[in-house]
């Protein structure tokens, strides 16, 4: 009993595992309605609504990060809070609000001017609506994560971004009259009505002003935020809707539900992440236990599901796809799974950068690689193969995170320990979508990490 009590005096602990929650439990909402759209809609209809949603995801450049800018700046002035909030709320509302409309119009000019037909549903006044909420749901957000409410946001995650998106899956396996994505869009005007409200009911009096703190933050670090998110939705998202112009809509299902169901493995990392955030932003002296512990749980967490994948992944996708199952979704499956744990780690680092004022140096990072990224797009074009896309994305995170990595190695403990799980996670995943027996290799890791694993450390780290 003292153990226990002793774990959950960790936020860490406490945080990832409220975080994880939405995180875990749409992982079955996953297993229940992909199966389901896969099974008994239309392929063009499903593509249509996946892709109708990751468009949603071009609010991360629309918000223009004043949701992270207020998570920053709660966290080191509570008191303030509310001003905090309301001058994010109203610059969300302006100024998000007018680039939304100007990027809409934009693609709307380019899918009319080029007659782009596979792509033509995100014409719709849906979208428009679906990006307001989504800028609203990120400032929002900033607000509970800077007050590290844990349990409140995990269930605003858990309907905003899994329910949401799956919950529409019964409208098709009853065959009710409804637009699939409307409700959908139904869905997330409620959970953003409800975190208003919330925020609102805590507010007694607030005498409403521009925080000048967050607005220095915003003149000094929203650019090259801002740009690194752009940077960041082109490499995300950007081969998908190429997929989907120019492979078609089947591909671009195999491809895209491969990474969804990848993706809820990340997830819980992500979770860690917002602790990190909080956490390295409340005490910046313990960046280096902050990142160093970080990348050993990162390696712990990844080695234990490889091996769950590595002995039950075609015989769980063959379970629950029934006969939408295709030997396709594993293959990405085993490298989407690499892209989806080696970005959260990437991510957790560009974190780092954006907390000590230094975005601008990951922006740059991310520039370097858009050239060539976009030379492997056009080769993967031209090839007409799924799998060029995958690696593509896979050798651009891989060495993106080695690049931030290197700028910040002195902060790192453990380095060899690290370099060698690292490298060995990686080679064991190539190999294994190759094929190959990994069994040696598997115990070479597993040995290497029961005999070099500072178990005493992570247990002073983590309170456990």
């Amino acid at each position: 009993m003292k153990y226990i009590k002793k774990n959950f005096n960790s936020h860490y602990v406490i945080g990832t595992l409220f975080y994880s929650f939405p995180s875990l439990f749409s992982i079955i909402i996953s297993l229940i309605s992909i199966p389901i759209f896969l099974n008994y809609s239309n392929i063009d209809i499903y593509s249509n609504y996946l892709i109708n949603h990751f468009v949603l995801t071009i609010a991360i450049i629309t918000n223009l990060n004043f949701g992270k800018i207020a998570t920053i700046n709660i966290a080191r002035a509570k008191r303030e809070k509310f001003n905090i909030f309301f001058t994010s709320f109203f610059f969300t509302m302006i100024f998000s609000s007018i680039l939304t409309i100007l990027i809409f119009v934009f693609f709307s000019i380019i899918i009319n001017y080029f007659q782009l037909e596979n792509i033509k549903s995100l014409l719709s006044i849906k979208i428009l609506i679906g990006l307001f909420l989504t800028n609203l749901y990120l400032t929002l957000e900033g607000y509970f994560k800077g007050n590290l409410n844990y349990k409140l946001l995990s269930i605003f995650n858990l309907f905003f971004y899994s329910i949401s998106i799956s919950f529409p899956s019964l409208i098709i396996l009853y065959e009710i009259p409804i637009d699939i994505f409307s409700l959908s869009l139904f869905i997330k005007v409620c959970v953003v009505v409800v975190m208003l409200l919330t925020i609102l009911a805590k507010v007694k009096f607030v005498k409403f002003k521009i925080h000048t703190l967050y607005l220095n933050d915003c003149i000094n670090n929203l650019k090259w935020m801002t740009l690194n998110t752009f940077l960041l939705q082109v490499y995300n998202y950007f081969d998908k809707y190429i997929i989907k112009i120019f492979l078609g809509n089947l591909s671009f299902v195999y491809y895209t539900v491969s990474q969804q169901i990848t993706s809820k493995l990340g997830d819980p990392l992500l979770s860690y992440n917002n602790i990190f955030i909080a956490k390295t932003n409340k005490n910046k002296k313990n960046s280096r236990d902050n990142l160093s512990y970080s990348a050993i749980t990162y390696c712990l967490y990844i080695l234990i599901v490889f091996i769950i994948l590595y002995f039950f992944l075609d015989y769980v996708l063959e379970l629950y796809l029934g006969e939408a199952f295709n030997k396709t979704y594993s293959n990405l499956i085993k490298i989407f799974f690499l892209i989806s744990t080696i970005g959260s780690f990437s991510r957790l680092i560009v974190d780092y950068y954006d907390l000590v004022g230094n975005s601008k140096k990951n922006s740059i990072i991310e520039i370097l690689f858009l050239f060539p990224f976009i030379l492997g797009i056009i080769l993967a074009i031209y090839n007409q193969n799924l799998f060029f896309f995958v690696f593509l994305i896979l050798l651009k995170e891989i060495f993106a995170l080695t690049v931030r990595i290197f700028f910040i190695r002195q902060l790192f403990y453990f380095k060899w320990f690290l370099l060698i799980q690292f490298l060995l996670i990686i080679l064991i995943n190539i190999l294994w979508f190759s094929q190959i027996n990994l069994s040696i290799l598997i115990i070479a890791q597993l040995i290497h990490l029961i005999f070099f694993l500072p178990i005493k450390k992570i247990r002073l780290f983590y309170r456990l």
